[in-house]
């Protein structure tokens, strides 16, 4: 799992974003009954998202913890860090506005219905 946060480390770094969005470990339901655990990072410019998969929480929590002490290293980055995956949606549209942006808000907005309200 390290191997592969220090590579999406190393794809951040190496694409000289100034901006990367950090989401929660969130999780969605998986086969047979189990939870499937990720979170979201993002970059600006250019806006890409990245959904990385922790396969368990204990490796999520971890991977996003260590992927956050890399970007810490990583100056001049701003990196803004959510507690919710709406929340940071919300941002990008706000921030970086673009069919896309738009678009991935639409999106997981019409995902979760009404739960926003």
């Amino acid at each position: 799992m390290k191997a592969l946060f220090d590579e999406i480390l190393a794809q951040i770094k190496g694409g000289n974003p100034p901006q990367v969005m950090l989401g929660p470990v969130c999780w969605s339901p998986g086969p047979d009954d189990t939870r499937k655990y990720y979170f979201i990072v993002g970059t600006f410019p250019p806006f890409r998202l990245m959904e990385i998969d922790g396969h368990d929480e204990a490796n999520a929590v971890a991977g996003r913890a260590a992927l956050t002490l890399g970007l810490m290293q990583c100056p001049p980055l701003l990196l803004h860090d959510f507690d919710s995956e709406y929340e940071m949606a919300k941002f990008c549209a706000r921030a970086f506005p673009s069919p896309r942006t738009r678009q991935t808000l639409e999106d997981f907005e019409r995902e979760s219905g009404n739960f926003f309200g």
